[in-house]
C-alpha cells in the first residue's frame, strides 16, 4: 500500500484519532487525542495529554513531552514546553532554547520570524537570531501566523504563500522585509540594515524589483488626511506619481504588482457640485469618483484611467495572458495591452484569463446572489455555456485545477472539463474543492 503523506489522512474514530489511506483502511490505529497530517514525513500527534511526533508506520520518533507543537516546515518544527516555544529538528534535537513568544518555523530566503517580548525578529536555520526583536507586532498578525500554520499542518503552504500574497510582508522577498517599527513601515536587509526608511503606513513586499506602498497626506479637497499609492524601487525611489486613493482597507483587491509588465493605477476624479440640503438650502457637495487604468514600470500611464473596476479577487493578475479584465459603463470585459477592446463589454462579472480560458457570467445583475456562469476563449466564444449557478458569497474556484472545475448545476455540485463534458456527476449537495494555486 503507498502511504505518501497525502494518502495517509487523519481518521477518527469516536473520540481517538489515527490514519486511513483513501480508501478509508486504518493504517495506523485510532489512540491518539488528536492527530495532525504528515508534514515531511513525520505528524504530530497527540497522547497521554502530551504531543509528539510519529512516521508513517507509527512509530515515535518524537517523545510526547511537548505541551503545543507545529508540523514540519523546512526540517524545523516549532514546539514548547511551556509558554515559551523554540525549534527542534526532525531527529528531536532542540535547535533553539524554549525562550521566545513564538518562533514562525517559516523560512523565506533563509530566515523566519520570531517573537520574543512582543518584538518580531528573524533567525536562521540554525536557530542563529540574525536580524534583533525590535518591530512591531500587532495583535492582528496573531491571526495571520495561526491561519499560516493551519495550512501548513494541512499541507497546503505553497497555496496559503506565494509571490503574490501581501501576507508576505513579514517575510524576506528579493533580500528585503517589509516591517513596522514605531507605527511605520519600511523595509530592512537580512543583516538587519535600515534600507528603506520607515516613512510608510503601509508596505507590500518587493516583486520583480517593486514595492507598492502608501501613506497619508493632507487633502485640501477632502478637508482631511488620505492615502496615496505608488510603486518604489530598491532605492526607495518613486517611480510613478501616487494617486490619492481611497481607505487602504476600504479596497482589498486594488493591485500592488506589476503583471506582464503592467499594473493598475486608481485615480479619483475630485467633483464638486451644488443640491439642496433638508432645509431649502443651496449646498456644496464633494464627490469622488476612483477611475482605473495601467502604468507600465517607467511610471508612463500606457492605458488611460478611464474603467470603473478591475477584477482581482481571486486572481493576482490584471493582465493575464496578454489580456486584462476590466469594467465600463456596459459591464466587464477584456482589453488589450493597448487598451483596444478584444471582447466586449456585456458580462455582469468576469476573471482573467488562465490556460487559455476566463470565467465569466451574463445575463443577471452584476450583485446579484446567484449568477449564471460559463468559460470563455479568447475570442469571446463560450466553450463552456453559461448555465451552472454562482454563489458570490460560497468559497468557489473559478478556474481548472487537474483538468476539473467544480461546478453547480440546479443545486447539485459535480465537475466537469474544459469541453464541458459532466466527469463527476451532479449529486453532491456540497464538496471540498482540488487543492490548486489559483494564483499561478
Amino acid at each position: 500500500m503507498k502511504t505518501d503523506e497525502q494518502f495517509l489522512i487523519p481518521y477518527r474514530k469516536r473520540d481517538k484519532w489515527g490514519f486511513c489511506d483513501r480508501n478509508k483502511k486504518i493504517i495506523i490505529p485510532c489512540i491518539y487525542e488528536d492527530a495532525h497530517r504528515f508534514s515531511e514525513g513525520l505528524a504530530a500527534v497527540k497522547h497521554n495529554g502530551k504531543w509528539g511526533f510519529i512516521d508513517k508506520t507509527g512509530k515515535e520518533i518524537i517523545s510526547f513531552i511537548y505541551n503545543s507543537v507545529n508540523s514540519f516546515s523546512d526540517g524545523l518544527a516549532a514546539v514548547s514546553k511551556g509558554s515559551k516555544w523554540g525549534l527542534i529538528n526532525n531527529s528531536g534535537k532542540e535547535i533553539t532554547p524554549q525562550i521566545y513568544d513564538h518562533v514562525y518555523s517559516l523560512f523565506f530566503e533563509g530566515l523566519a520570524p520570531v517573537k520574543h517580548n512582543n518584538k518580531l525578529g528573524f533567525m536562521d536555520k540554525t536557530g542563529k537570531l540574525v536580524v534583533p526583536c525590535i518591530y512591531d507586532f500587532n495583535e492582528n498578525d496573531s491571526d495571520f501566523f495561526s491561519k499560516a500554520f493551519a495550512a501548513i499542518q494541512n499541507n497546503s503552504k505553497r497555496g496559503f504563500f506565494d509571490k503574490t500574497d501581501d501576507r508576505i510582508s513579514y517575510f524576506f522577498s528579493e533580500g528585503l522585509a517589509a516591517l513596522q517599527f514605531k507605527g511605520k513601515m519600511g523595509f530592512i536587509d537580512k543583516t538587519g540594515k535600515e534600507i528603506i526608511p520607515f516613512i510608510y503606513d503601509w508596505a507590500n513586499p518587493f516583486i520583480n524589483g517593486f514595492a507598492f506602498v502608501s501613506k497619508s497626506e493632507y487633502s485640501d479637497f477632502c478637508e482631511c488626511e488620505v492615502q496615496k499609492f505608488g510603486f518604489i524601487d530598491k532605492t526607495g525611489e518613486k517611480i510613478n506619481t501616487f494617486w490619492y486613493g481611497w481607505e487602504m482597507n476600504g479596497y482589498g483587491g486594488h493591485p500592488w504588482f506589476f503583471s506582464e509588465g503592467m499594473a493598475s493605477i486608481g485615480y479619483t476624479d475630485e467633483r464638486i457640485y451644488e443640491e439642496y440640503d433638508e432645509l431649502g438650502n443651496f449646498i456644496n457637495k464633494k464627490e469622488y469618483l476612483v477611475k482605473f487604468g495601467f502604468i507600465d514600470k517607467t511610471g508612463k500611464e500606457i492605458i488611460p484611467c478611464i474603467y470603473s473596476d478591475l477584477e482581482c479577487y481571486m486572481s493576482p493578475y490584471f493582465f493575464s495572458e496578454g489580456l486584462a479584465c476590466v469594467k465600463s459603463y456596459r459591464g466587464w470585459g477584456f482589453i488589450d495591452k493597448a487598451g483596444k477592446e478584444i471582447i466586449p463589454f456585456f458580462y455582469s462579472w468576469a476573471y482573467p484569463f488562465k490556460d487559455g480560458l476566463a470565467f465569466v457570467s451574463k445575463n443577471l445583475h452584476p450583485y446579484a446572489e446567484v449568477q449564471k456562469f460559463g468559460f470563455i476563449d479568447k475570442t469571446g466564444k463560450e466553450i463552456i455555456p453559461c448555465i451552472y449557478d454562482y454563489y458570490r458569497r460560497v468559497p468557489f474556484a473559478n478556474s481548472f485545477s487537474e483538468g476539473l472545475v467544480a461546478v453547480q448545476f440546479n443545486d447539485k455540485w459535480g465537475f466537469i472539463d474544459k469541453t464541458g463534458k459532466e466527469v463527476i456527476p451532479f449529486f453532491f449537495d456540497w464538496l471540498n474543492l482540488f487543492q490548486m494555486d489559483y494564483r499561478g
